[in-house]
């Protein structure tokens, strides 16, 4: 008995000493490191956590000496740019620095995880620069090189073309229901600093099956879409371009719709800083000739209408939080009664340490529904969704707080039984 007890105080003893030894190094960590906030949803924090051994991810903003601010703009290769903002605080006042990646639209999900990594490395590297643990900084540089030694860029043999194919498909069900969905589109574009264009092709079908008793109930509803552009870049504040379309739908009573529209847009604040901010004025002039499927209650099986549009666009991102809004307005010229009006926007602030608020919404005031079939609804179509409805008014929102607290300090990363 007393051999067994000593085993056990021993085993004790070296358990806490492992867990006091590992409690000083992490404290060392905590004291020595630079603290960062990361601002950024989608970002793989355990994979920071593990391999940002000179830093510390906090839960907040206040308790961060370095803010990471990301934000997120679509390249016409139709991968993504993302602008990395530094901005010091506690520790590093003043301090601020602004650093890019691009992410391909082939990357892997461990690719795109190692390009973030290397980029916030580097952005944090002037900061780490003014601690203790500098001296264990080392920095390699690996360059791309001919066979005579020397840099070497990388060529595009496809001259900015981007082509895409995408074909998908579902199929859910049960013993009394059915869902089929596919989803087709192919497109081809081209995006420089000067230029912007895309065409696209497109549809989808979708069939749902409701048994009842001894009845079964099928709705299908199709679609299908062509569309082109080209954008002009005119200066640092200006954009020209031109819109040409065509598409169907079942659901909307269109056999056919073409349309051609011109438009001219006016950022208040340059292009270059659109990660950042943007306030955009759009006007948009053009015709549109419809053919219905059915007549419609303005007793009309085709017409040509002459159409304009405006909107406004804001969108902000900063430390504090983001905010994106849009109002837009439209109405046909042959009556102006006919119009539509619509706001929308998504708000995130963070209030305190710990403590932020999301709100999004939309309200939209209808008075355009020209494709209205003239035959009257039956209750199987409105419960179905087959056919559209006329309506004055539509409108979202949704409001929601997030509010965490305890340490702000917690690198360990611990995969057991998912997260």
């Amino acid at each position: 008995m007393l051999k067994t007890n000593i085993l056990f105080m021993l085993f004790l003893a070296v358990l806490s000493s492992n867990f006091i030894s590992a409690q000083s190094e992490q404290s060392l960590i905590k004291n020595q490191a630079i603290n960062v906030f990361v601002d950024f949803q989608n970002v793989d924090l355990n994979f920071l956590k593990e391999n940002l051994q000179f830093a510390n991810i906090v839960r907040a903003r206040q308790y961060a000496d370095v803010h990471i601010l990301f934000t997120r703009q679509r390249t016409g290769g139709q991968g993504n740019e993302y602008t990395l903002i530094f901005i010091g605080k506690n520790k590093f006042p003043g301090m601020r620095d602004t650093l890019r990646y691009f992410v391909n639209k082939t990357d892997t999900k461990d690719s795109k995880r190692d390009k973030m990594l290397k980029t916030i490395k580097l952005g944090l590297i002037r900061f780490v620069a003014k601690t203790p643990l500098a001296k264990d900084i080392k920095i390699s540089f690996n360059a791309k090189r001919d066979a005579n030694g020397l840099n070497v860029a990388d060529v595009d043999k496809w001259n900015y073309w981007v082509y895409k194919i995408k074909l998908r498909s579902f199929l859910t069900g049960q013993r009394s229901t059915k869902f089929i969905n596919f989803r087709g589109m192919l497109s081809a574009g081209r995006v420089t600093k000067d230029w912007k264009f895309r065409i696209l092709i497109g549809g989808s079908y979708n069939e749902s099956n409701f048994k009842f008793q001894k009845s079964t109930i099928t709705n299908i509803t199709r679609s299908q879409y062509f569309s082109t552009y080209l954008v002009k870049s005119l200066s640092k504040h200006w954009s020209l371009g031109a819109w040409l379309g065509a598409w169907s739908s079942t659901y909307k009573n269109i056999n056919i719709r073409t349309s051609f529209t011109p438009g001219i847009e006016y950022n208040f604040f340059p292009y270059s800083e659109s990660n950042s901010r943007q306030l955009r004025f759009d006007y948009k002039i053009g015709g549109n000739f419809n053919n219905y499927a059915e007549e419609t209650i303005y007793y009309k099986t085709r017409e040509f209408l002459w159409e304009q549009k405006i909107e406004f666009t804001l969108v902000l991102i900063q430390p504090w939080g983001n905010v994106s809004t849009t109002l837009d307005a439209s109405n046909y010229l042959h009556d102006f009664s006919k119009n539509s009006f619509k706001i929308s926007g998504n708000l995130s602030i963070n209030l305190i340490k710990g403590l932020s608020l999301d709100l999004s919404g939309s309200y939209q005031a209808v008075h355009n529904q020209l494709s209205l079939p003239l035959s009257s609804v039956n209750l199987e179509e409105v419960l179905l969704q087959r056919r559209e409805l006329a309506t004055q008014y539509q409108y979202y929102g949704s409001i929601g707080f997030t509010y965490t607290f305890g340490s702000i300090y917690n690198n360990i990363v611990n995969p057991r039984f998912g997260n």
